[in-house]
């Protein structure tokens, strides 16, 4: 019996020696999972902000590229009844210069067979003179009239051009934007770790968002920077409606900077805590930038 407990001990050593190393693995196993769900969850976050920032950029440049292609079909279908009466002006200037000539002609012809006086012949000669340089006055200012309007006609048609270019390429930014949302939510919501405790971790670290119950455009006025975070402050307040746990878009043009969660707001100044900022890549969060807030967002 003695030497029973002996080899029992034994094999409880050489079993207690042989999980160590498998917990030690399951451990470091769980940190790798949790920093890929991380690290989905951030690139996530990120693409779904470029991709509302560019959305309503797009959204607000298709408009005004619509309305401005309205405007200049509406100026070229004016230029263009314009060029069309100049056109009938100068064809019918035309026909009163011919005309005139003819009479100048005939004038002329019939001239000896009138029995008036030298100066009463002076006087008519003078007279149809007159007309005709008038004519072909009239002639040449409505020519030069009608070549403007041709040039007005020719510059018009090239921004409508370069209008209706710029709203198709603005239509494939937006779909490679929304192809990349696509490859970001596939990365996201793929299984990173087979289920234990580490799946239970979510997002309990998160502050929790308020939604913003109106749109808003404010300018960043000034930015803090400190070794634990970035704190940006806004020309707008409580007097414009902001409230705290409000998450602004940060944006400098076209391009997503980073969000703006609000951590104090007076009358007209708030402050907030920035986020995503993506220094290297689409830039640093500085003074002058636009912080968007979205109804329902």
């Amino acid at each position: 019996m003695h030497i029973l407990s002996k080899v029992f001990v034994v094999l409880v050593a050489l079993l207690s020696v042989a999980l160590v190393p498998l917990v030690v693995t399951q451990s470091a196993n769980q940190a790798t999972y949790k920093s890929q769900a991380e690290s989905a969850r951030s690139e996530l976050a990120s693409v779904n902000a470029s991709l509302q920032t560019a959305q309503s950029a797009a959204a607000r440049l298709e408009t005004d590229l619509q309305v401005r292609i309205k405007e200049l079909e509406g100026e070229r279908s004016a230029i263009q009844s314009e060029l069309a009466d100049k056109v009938a002006r100068v064809r019918t200037l035309e026909t009163e210069v011919a005309n005139a000539q003819v009479a100048q002609a005939k004038f002329q012809a019939g001239l000896e067979l009138l029995s008036s006086s030298d100066k009463e012949k002076v006087d008519l000669v003078k007279k149809l003179t007159d007309q005709l340089t008038d004519s072909r006055t009239r002639e040449v200012q409505a020519r030069s009239e009608l070549v403007a309007a041709e040039g007005e006609l020719a510059a018009l048609t090239s921004k409508y051009e370069n209008a209706v270019q710029a709203r198709r390429d603005l239509e494939e930014e937006v779909q490679k934007l929304m192809e990349m949302k696509s490859q970001a939510d596939a990365r996201a919501t793929a299984p990173a770790a087979p289920a234990g405790p580490a799946a239970s971790l979510g997002a309990a670290g998160e502050t929790e968002r308020v939604a913003a119950d109106r749109n808003l455009v404010a300018r960043i006025i000034d930015v803090r920077r400190t070794d634990e975070a970035i704190y940006a402050e806004i020309d707008a307040g409580s007097s414009s409606g902001v409230r705290q746990g409000w998450t602004l878009m940060i944006g400098d043009g076209a391009t997503f900077v980073g969000d703006l969660r609000i951590i104090r707001v007076d009358v007209n100044r708030a402050v907030g805590l920035v986020e995503l900022e993506d220094a290297s890549g689409r830039g640093e969060v500085r003074t002058g930038q636009r912080a968007v807030a979205r109804k329902g967002e």
